[in-house]
């Protein structure tokens, strides 16, 4: 999220839509007195500078439009130019579950539990099997472990760090991207949620962040959003999840998510 009086905009951050690669580009442009919350030039940074400034403002990296506004007010929100990068709805739901999958795969404890496989190269259904089997535990029980809590010791680590994240811990209980959708750890993660809530009122139905980006189309728009930003850079390539687009998705899947996203279907354009 990026809040930048100094250049008249507003940045919606909405989870796997190119916004560190936004931040990122914004971020060496920006003056003393605008805020960005998320892509910064350091992990300490981030350490020490996001509490204090969510503290002070209540916003936090994927702050809503609704929630901006908000805390600005209605005379300045409606000020500054607003967008928000969206994208193809089940795209941006397999992006989430392979860039949780990476995250896991690179974890230190995850590969220690798992020392002499390769995670790298073997089928997240086998390597999720074989976490739950040398914990003791079956792989049917193991969402119920998860929502317990009850975590035998070699497993502990799972009570810290990027296995609190639900979309994590739904990816850890599920062989497969079909699986997980319907997990419920993953239905409750904020990166599963639908972009329309990051951009409308969902009270009055008002559409909040009136330039809006296909993510599909960034790379021929950055030229002209670019200018309007005041940024003279190449939009770098960050946060990468690792998957090609239009990834094999089951038909049955694919109804699910069409029913779930169907809000974002229809309003951008999908």
């Amino acid at each position: 999220m990026i809040i930048a009086p100094s250049r008249n905009y507003i940045f919606v951050h909405i989870h796997k839509c190119a916004g560190q690669s936004i931040e990122k580009a914004c971020a060496p442009y920006l003056s003393g007195n605008d805020i960005l919350l998320g892509a910064t030039a350091s992990s300490k940074q981030k350490r020490d500078g996001r509490p204090v400034i969510s503290e002070l403002t209540g916003l936090v990296k994927h702050s809503s439009a609704a929630k901006i506004k908000m805390k600005l007010g209605d005379r300045l929100f409606n000020r500054f130019y607003r967008f928000a990068v969206v994208r193809n709805p089940h795209d941006r739901a397999y992006s989430l579950y392979s860039y949780c999958v990476q995250r896991l795969k690179n974890n230190p404890d995850f590969q220690a539990h798992l020392a002499g496989m390769d995670v790298h190269s073997a089928d997240w259904a086998e390597i999720s099997a074989e976490f739950w089997k040398r914990a003791g535990i079956h792989p049917d029980d193991a969402q119920s472990v998860v929502a317990k809590k009850n975590y035998p010791e070699e497993i502990s680590f799972m009570e810290s760090g990027i296995f609190r994240w639900n979309a994590n811990r739904a990816v850890l209980t599920s062989p497969d991207f079909d699986a997980c959708v319907q997990n419920e750890f993953f239905q409750r993660d904020a990166g599963f949620r639908p972009q329309a809530n990051m951009l409308y009122d969902q009270k009055t139905g008002e559409l909040l962040v009136p330039n809006l980006v296909k993510m599909e189309e960034l790379r021929d728009n950055w030229p002209k959003l670019r200018k309007r930003l005041g940024v003279d850079a190449e939009l770098p390539h960050e946060n990468v999840s690792g998957t090609k687009e239009n990834a094999p998705i089951a038909p049955s899947t694919m109804a699910f998510l069409r029913e779930w996203f169907a809000q974002d279907y229809e309003l951008l354009g999908y």
